[in-house]
Formats: C-alpha cells, sequence, structure tokens
C-alpha cells in the first residue's frame, strides 16, 4: 500500500520486508505507524505493511540515510537479519536517532571473528576456532569442525567437514562467500542446539525463551526445523548467553543467541543482537506472554510521539513503570511524584526529599542531551545510573511524563548490581553519587526546601555508611554541617529495632538488609511456580 505519511504518527524505517520481518512489521503497523520498509525484493511479503515500499539493498548504507532525510524518518530497525543491525546502528548514529545498540557493538554483534574475539577476552564458554586467510595453511583438525563465513549469515558459506582432506575445499567456500576474504574454522561442539531469546533493558539482561533447536541432517546442516519449548538440555544457557551478551556490550534491546550444550555445559555459537529471524518474537509471546515484537517498538514510539509535541532537544522524557518477576499480569504500577512533568530542581527535590526514583528503562534521553551530560561514569560500582541521570537532568530544560509509554521492569535477586551489601567499593561509589546529587540541587537553587531535601537524602542512605566507615561518615557529616544541620544515627525500623539491644547494632543491620532479600527470593520463586503451573495449565 502506497501512501501519504499520517499526520501525528511516528514514521518508522524497517530494513527488510522478508517473513524475518513480518512479526515486527505487523506490529508497527497495528499501532498506528508509519512504516516504510527496505528491501531490494519488489515481492517482499512485508510490503503489505508498509506505507512506503523501497525497493533497494537493506545493505546500501548511503541510500538508506538518504531515505532517512528525504521521509522525515524518526526510528530504524533492524529485526531479523545480522548485517543491517550494523547499517541501522552506524545510520542513527550519523543522523542522531534513537537506537538501542552503538555502532561499535553492532559490529561484535555481525562479525564473528570481532566476537569471538571479545567473547575470549571476557571468559564466555565457546569452541575452539581459527580464522584462515588467502596465505594462511589449513589447520590440523583431529575431529568434526564447522567452517564459516565470518560476516555472513545463515548458511552462506557453511560447511561441515568430518574428513580433514575437505576442509581446503571448505575453507575455499567460506573464503569465497565472505565480505572480507576470510574463512572461520570451529570445533563441532559434540552436544544438541540451544536458542536463548533475551532483552536487555539498561544492562538488564532478562532470558524469555530458552529452546531446543532441531536442525535438519547434512548436507543441510545448520537449517532449523523446529524450535522446542521449553528446552530439555539448556539448564545453563540462559546464563551463558547473559554473559555473552554483556561482553558484547548489548545493553539494551533484543538478543538471540546460539548454543551447543556438550559434556563441558553450553558453548556459544553466535550471539545476534536483533529479534530472531525464525519467528522466535511470535514463540516467545505464545510461550511466556511477552511481546518481543512490542519491547522493541513501543515505549520508544510512544515517547517519540510526546517529543514532538516540544520544540526542544533538551526535554527528558519518562514513563511509568512496574516490577513484576515472571508474570507480568502480576505487575502493578504505582504512581509516585516523579510521575510528573517537572523541572529539573522540582525533580531533584522530590527524589532526594521523598527518597524517590525511576527505573532507567522509563528514560528517553536524545543524543543533545547525551552528549551534554557526558559518558557513563564506568569507575562507579554503585548508582552509577542515579550519577549519569542526575547528569542528563541538570542538562534538561524539562521533564515531561508519558503515561502512555509504560515499562515493565523484572525485578532480580541480591546478585543485582543495584544491591550494596557489604562492599566498600560500592559505598565509596555511593558517597561520590551523593555529593553530586547534592552539589547539582545546590547549583540549580540555595532555598530551606532545597537544603531540608538535601538533609533528608543524606540521612536515608546514611545507614550505609554507620557505623563501619568512619571516613565517609565524617565526610557525610560535614556535608550536613555545610546544609546547616547534623545527621543523627540511623533509625531500625520497628521489625528489627528489638535486635539492637539483645544482638548489636551491626546484626541488627544486617538482619535489615538481608532478610528482604530473602523474602523478594522466595516471592520470585513462588512467582515462577506460579509461572509455569499458569503456562502449562494453558498448554493442556
Amino acid at each position: 500500500m502506497e501512501s501519504d505519511p499520517r499526520s501525528g504518527s511516528p514514521r518508522l524505517l524497517v530494513l527488510g520486508a522478508g517473513p524475518a520481518q513480518l512479526g515486527l512489521l505487523e506490529a508497527a503497523r497495528g499501532r498506528g505507524h508509519w512504516v516504510a520498509a527496505v528491501d531490494r525484493d519488489p515481492g517482499a511479503p512485508g510490503f503489505r505493511h508498509a506505507d512506503r515500499r523501497c525497493i533497494l539493498s537493506t545493505e546500501d548504507e548511503p541510500a538508506i540515510e538518504r531515505l532517512v532525510g528525504a521521509l522525515g524518518i524518526e526510528g530504524i530497525i533492524a529485526p531479523g537479519t545480522d548485517w543491517p543491525v550494523a547499517v541501522a546502528a552506524r545510520v542513527a548514529d550519523h543522523v542522531g536517532l534513537p537506537h538501542p545498540i552503538s555502532p561499535q557493538t553492532a559490529v561484535l554483534a555481525t562479525n564473528k571473528l570481532r566476537q569471538r574475539e571479545r567473547l575470549a577476552e571476557a571468559g564466555v564458554p565457546q569452541p575452539r576456532s581459527w580464522v584462515v586467510g588467502s596465505v594462511d595453511e589449513p589447520p590440523l583438525i583431529d575431529g568434526p569442525v564447522v567452517v564459516k563465513a565470518p560476516d555472513r549469515q545463515g548458511q552462506k558459506g557453511l560447511t561441515l567437514v568430518a574428513d580433514p582432506s575437505e576442509l581446503p575445499a571448505a575453507i575455499d567456500t567460506a573464503r569465497g562467500a565472505a565480505r572480507s576474504g576470510l574463512a572461520l574454522v570451529e570445533e563441532l561442539v559434540d552436544g544438541p542446539e540451544v536458542t536463548v531469546v533475551g532483552f536487555s533493558i539498561d544492562g538488564d539482561f532478562t532470558a524469555l525463551t530458552v529452546t531446543d533447536r532441531i536442525t535438519a541432517d547434512p548436507p543441510a546442516f545448520g537449517v532449523a526445523l523446529a524450535h522446542v519449548w521449553p528446552s530439555h538440555v539448556g539448564a545453563q544457557a540462559a546464563d551463558v548467553a547473559a554473559a555473552a551478551v554483556s561482553a558484547l556490550g548489548i545493553s539494551n534491546g533484543p538478543s538471540y543467541t546460539q548454543l551447543r550444550v556438550g559434556p563441558d555445559g553450553p558453548q556459544v555459537i553466535e550471539v545476534a543482537a536483533r529479534l530472531g529471524g525464525g519467528h522466535d518474537a511470535e514463540l516467545a509471546e505464545a510461550a511466556v506472554g511477552v511481546d518481543v515484537n512490542g519491547l522493541a517498538l513501543d515505549k520508544i514510539e510512544r515517547q517519540m510521539v510526546a517529543l514532538r509535541e516540544t520544540d526542544s532537544k533538551l526535554t527528558l522524557l519518562s514513563s511509568p513503570w512496574a516490577y513484576f518477576y515472571h508474570r507480568t499480569n502480576q505487575a502493578q504500577f504505582v504512581r509516585n511524584a516523579l510521575w510528573e512533568d517537572l523541572t529539573p530542581v522540582e525533580w531533584l527535590i522530590r527524589k532526594l526529599g521523598l527518597n524517590l526514583h525511576m527505573q532507567n528503562a522509563t528514560y528517553l534521553v536524545s543524543r543533545e542531551l547525551a552528549e551534554a551530560a557526558g559518558p557513563w561514569d564506568t569507575t562507579l560500582n554503585f548508582d552509577q545510573d542515579g550519577d549519569y541521570f542526575c547528569r542528563v537532568l541538570m542538562a534538561s530544560e524539562e521533564t515531561r511524563f508519558v503515561p502512555e509509554a509504560r515499562v515493565f521492569y523484572r525485578a532480580s535477586g541480591s546478585n543485582r548490581i543495584s544491591f550494596i551489601g557489604n562492599s566498600n567499593r560500592k559505598k565509596e561509589s555511593l558517597l561520590r553519587s551523593m555529593k553530586v546529587h547534592v552539589g547539582s540541587l545546590r547549583s540549580l537553587e540555595e532555598s530551606d526546601r532545597v537544603r531540608a531535601a538535601c538533609l533528608t537524602y543524606l540521612q536515608t542512605w546514611y545507614e550505609n555508611f554507620y557505623p563501619d566507615q568512619p571516613d565517609m561518615m565524617k565526610e557525610l557529616q560535614a556535608l550536613a554541617a555545610d546544609l546547616g544541620g547534623e545527621l543523627k544515627e540511623p533509625a531500625l525500623r520497628w521489625k528489627y529495632a528489638w535486635m539492637k539491644p539483645i544482638f548489636g547494632w551491626n546484626a541488627a543491620k544486617r538482619a535489615q538488609s538481608i532478610l528482604p532479600e530473602w523474602k523478594g527470593d522466595l516471592l520470585k520463586r513462588w512467582d515462577k511456580t506460579m509461572f509455569n503451573w499458569e503456562a502449562s495449565k494453558g498448554n493442556n
């Protein structure tokens, strides 16, 4: 269907209109977005969901960048195929569009050689491999290997080699198919294949489905025939996939990880920073009720609409959010005082004075704001997000709350980065972040209400330093004195106050910190049990 852009609709460019892109194209069209689709096949089935057919290669980067400008595109996405992921990331970076991954991460996600190097640096389990160029001799192998073109997808240049005498021909085939002229030779892990479809939000990875990947026999090696959920062999696959995704820097958006489960456990075959091309998103929705296509589109697009209602690129957008463990239908959106349109000073006063926060994924930050705020502080071990978004807020002109854009956040256990525990390094980072917050707010306004909010903030977090960090306590008391106040001994909650005279302050404080974590872990296990029961009931 050809039509002009509908007034007020977000304009999205989708790289690819084949079967692998159908789910996302349908989802985008169903949400009322104006969609332009790029594919070199005039008969691509996804074109029926597009407002504008763009018949050119998804790898023609200069032409795609020109399209973005000519069509007034506000978002670009490349689901289902690998190489266009890097194209989309680079184009988005060049023209300042939102995109879940950086061009650097896109290279790691689309080039198997660079991916192997990065996974090795991070200690992620993977098969032994060799790189073979035009002047290199074939490696000496003592078992079956897989030879592939490192910068191609699917079966292009792919060969399973069981006989060493067949290796040179397989290398020539892979090198002929590769863009780089190189071949990648990998040991064949003896074991079944598993696929992990995941989604990351600000570095927090959630495995949505772990499936057994049923593949064809040679000569159609590697061709997936079906995905079986739940997996019968992938017990540790999600953890390995999470490590791989983190190592590659895929901190936002979907991921698709293929593994083989050998005698030593799961090993990563490859990771893609995209929706799976075999209707994996649709499988995730059918199996666990999570609309992955919607996750990739919905929240950002609703915020894009709100952003267009202002002329400023320095508006910080936020949205409602809710915790859940496994069942999204149990998530409760509990409004707090930050769920409004606010000035930076009012936002910080409420955050500090009322001890509130917004989950990271609620924000949509323009390129101009990100550049003004500066980079994420990687030297911090705690409250990195608080430090960063405080700087983003300081660079903004206002915050715009978009109630229609909702975020579901899967709560994790006590191993999460936001659990401070007894880590001295995390406490040092918290102190640095607290100083940034107080200094930032006072730079905007010096008043009684600001000083009161800052003192409340210091008192709220003081318990993390009391009584075993005397030097940090001294710094906090000096900061409080400069605000015209004094920090008092932290008060234990009534559930734990009775422990102090019997077991001492430290024991009571530790109980106050640890017991809620245990309760959370129990609730999480119960919710998982209920989730599995409801899923099995629905399948019967």
